[in-house]
C-alpha cells in the first residue's frame, strides 16, 4: 500500500488521529547525546519519528490504550518502540489526554540499517476486529 505522506492527519483508531511530522533516520548521535550508554545493536541504528497524536473522542484517555504504533521495515516484521530513558522530546503515550487535546513528540525505534530506507510507521487501533483493514501506514521520509 502507499503510505500517507508526511504531515497527513489520519484517524488510526476511533476518535484518535495521528500524523508523522518528520523523522531523523540516523538518530544515533541524538540518542548518544541524551545518554551515552544507549547504543544500537550491531548493524542497526536509531530512527526517531516525530508524531502528533490527537484525542478527537469525547472521553479522556491515554494513547497507549487506544493506539498501537510500530515501525514496519520491508521485512514485514513490526518493530516496537525502543525503550530509551531521557530522550529529549520523547512522546509520553501514557499521559492522559482530554478530548480535543494534541501532543507532539518523538518515538524512537532501533531498525536494521539496511531496512531504514523502506521503513514506514504503522498505526492501528489497539482493539480491532479486522487488523488488516484497520492498519494505517505513514511515510517517514
Amino acid at each position: 500500500a502507499t503510505p500517507f505522506p508526511l504531515g497527513t492527519d489520519v484517524e488510526v483508531a476511533k476518535g484518535w488521529n495521528m500524523k508523522v511530522n518528520s523523522a531523523e533516520l540516523d538518530g544515533n548521535a541524538t540518542v548518544a547525546a541524551a545518554n551515552e550508554f544507549f547504543t544500537p545493536d550491531e548493524g542497526k541504528q536509531y530512527v526517531l519519528v516525530n508524531v502528533t497524536i490527537t484525542n478527537n473522542s469525547d472521553q479522556p484517555d491515554e494513547p497507549l490504550f487506544a493506539i498501537d504504533i510500530s515501525a514496519l521495515p520491508p521485512t514485514g516484521v513490526a518493530v516496537d518502540p525502543a525503550f530509551l530513558m531521557g530522550l529529549p522530546g520523547e512522546i509520553e503515550t501514557s499521559a492522559q489526554m482530554q478530548p480535543g487535546a494534541s501532543m507532539t513528540g518523538v518515538i524512537p525505534f532501533e531498525i536494521a540499517s539496511a531496512d531504514v530506507a523502506g521503513t514506514v510507521l504503522l498505526g492501528e487501533s489497539t482493539f480491532t476486529l479486522d487488523a488488516a483493514e484497520d492498519q494505517k501506514f505513514f511515510a517517514i521520509q
